[in-house]
């Protein structure tokens, strides 16, 4: 296994994620009271870079945030985290993204989410950064950017040799010829099924749902399973991954959580399994705090949690 400290890009999106702790989700006309309020740093693209970054990667990020107090928060918390924020440029015409997090006593959550400066990221900001991604191990990205975009910085790093990891969240349904550029796909229970029609709830529906993405020319499927963990295919066979019960105070993040940590993983060597019982502790460890990347957990935390 490697000892060199894997190169990760991330071309994601740039949130200030304002989150209200409540003890039940509101009905439509109804207003509920929030127990709690904060504004947190977020983004899936955010998230996955520090999770990476804190996961023991050396991490750079491409995105947009806008000119503004959130822009600035959201640029110093990646520092913090030790992302090189250089790829990142600040938009003149549009405000930092951002995205209205309910979260209930069972710590699940509902979003709305608005793009902002997410929403102005083109490929050529990932053109910018070609020679960082001409020696990055790992190019991940998220469907949080306009899908043109997504589909030029997939093209420039298939072109550059590069491993490709989708996470395809918010699902969609791209150009069929996407998926054949990717190495890895990692969605979720609910994204699996609306890409493929599957009722995704076990690892037995995650099977099939994986087969089915890999039908479309993907090479490896991660699906995410929440509490269940993860089924892992490589092309050739499945694996259940599972994962260790904790309380769950905070479930936003989770899913940005595994990919960032499962990437360091792989990217140093370890199987397509061990990087997924390493993600899949990381992602549990986030879901025991509040808040997005203040809940990723760091290398020491995850190596010790697979330890107990």
């Amino acid at each position: 296994m490697s000892t060199r400290q894997p190169a990760i890009i991330v071309a994601g999106s740039i949130n200030m994620d304002l989150v209200f702790c409540v003890d039940r989700f509101p009905v439509p006309g109804e207003t509920v009271r929030s127990r709690r309020f904060v504004t947190v740093p977020g983004g899936k693209g955010a998230n996955q870079a520090a999770a990476a970054s804190l996961a023991g990667g050396s991490v750079s990020m491409i995105g947009r945030v806008g000119n503004d107090l959130f822009g600035s928060a959201c640029l110093e918390n990646l520092r913090s985290k030790g992302v090189d924020v250089s790829g990142i440029r600040i938009d003149p015409d549009a405000p930092t993204g951002n995205a209205m997090i309910a979260v209930d006593a069972a710590g699940q959550n509902e979003l709305i989410y608005t793009p902002g400066a997410n929403g102005k990221v083109i490929p050529q900001d990932a053109e910018q950064a070609v020679d960082a991604i001409s020696r990055a191990d790992m190019v991940i990205l998220q469907f949080e950017l306009p899908m043109q975009t997504v589909c030029g910085v997939v093209d420039l790093a298939s072109r550059l040799g590069r491993k490709i990891l989708i996470n395809p969240a918010p699902a969609e349904t791209p150009s069929p010829d996407l998926f054949q550029k990717v190495d890895y796909l990692i969605p979720n229970e609910t994204e699996a099924e609306l890409l493929t029609g599957i009722n995704v709830t076990d690892p037995q529906s995650a099977m099939h749902a994986a087969e089915k993405l890999l039908q479309k020319g993907c090479r490896h499927v991660i699906v995410t399973l929440g509490s269940q963990g993860a089924l892992v295919h490589d092309g050739t066979s499945a694996t259940h991954v599972p994962a260790r019960r904790i309380e769950v105070v905070d479930a936003t993040a989770a899913g940005d959580t595994f990919i960032g940590a499962f990437s360091v993983a792989l990217a140093e060597g370890k199987s397509l399994v061990e990087a997924a019982r390493f993600g899949c502790a990381a992602a549990t460890l986030s879901v025991g705090k509040l808040g997005a990347q203040t809940s990723i957990p760091t290398r020491r935390e995850i190596e010790s949690f697979l330890k107990d």
